[in-house]
């Protein structure tokens, strides 16, 4: 799927992708590939977004925003279900906010910028380990795992209402973080899952911790 690779940056190169949709043209007619050149096109304009934005940065002393980088969809042309909501962590919200400013700014004003976060992914780098390590997440595991710089530990449901990600999502997340050992959880022998083991045995009075060698995370970019 086109989308997938644009947003995934799997694509082998902008030619290959380019040579594909003018031979699907030539095959199904300019309706077919309308919305697959549009964005394509959506791309190219995100691309030319980036040296502006980090200009803006340096020039309104934005020293404390992270490595961040966008691409901006017409909601149109892609193929990506409305995103649920849920509760930015301040780390999160400060560079989508700047980036939304700069945004309205480059005579775009009275476009609405919605972030698509269950296709967002980032770097989290741990603090105080030896050695430190580098943790590419998705955003939704990024939100859980920056809550364990308030406190060390959570119960699941503090977790919901401090995050506001549906139970099914927020479940789905921390079993896959457990899967990986990033976090703890006493109730549950990570070492005996199986493949009888379901999310819905994370219940929400359970107490998850950071694991030891993960005392600290920060954003990295």
């Amino acid at each position: 799927m086109l989308a997938k690779r644009l947003v995934g940056q799997l694509s082998a190169s902008d030619e290959y992708e380019e040579s594909m949709i003018s031979k699907l043209k030539e095959v199904c007619g300019f309706e077919y590939t309308s919305k697959l050149q549009r964005m394509f096109q959506d791309i190219g304009v995100s691309k030319d977004l980036i040296d502006p934005y980090r200009k803006y940065c340096e020039e309104n002393k934005l020293d404390d925003i992270v490595d961040f980088s966008v691409m901006v969809f017409s909601s149109n042309s892609w193929p990506f279900a409305a995103p649920s909501n849920f509760v930015l962590p301040i780390e999160l919200k400060k560079p989508f906010d700047s980036f939304t400013k700069f945004y309205t700014q480059q005579k775009h004003t009275g476009r609405k910028l919605t972030l698509v976060h269950q296709h967002s992914k980032g770097d989290l780098q741990t603090l105080y380990t030896k050695p430190k390590y580098i943790l590419h997440v998705s955003t939704y595991q990024m939100v859980v795992l920056l809550l364990f710089n308030k406190s060390s530990s959570w119960t699941v449901e503090r977790m919901k209402d401090e995050t506001q990600i549906e139970d099914a999502l927020l479940l789905q997340v921390l079993c896959g973080l457990l899967k990986s050992k990033l976090i703890t959880c006493a109730e549950i022998n990570v070492d005996e899952f199986d493949k009888d083991f379901k999310e819905t045995d994370i219940k929400m009075n359970y107490n998850i911790n950071i694991a030891e060698d993960f005392k600290r995370i920060i954003r990295k970019h």
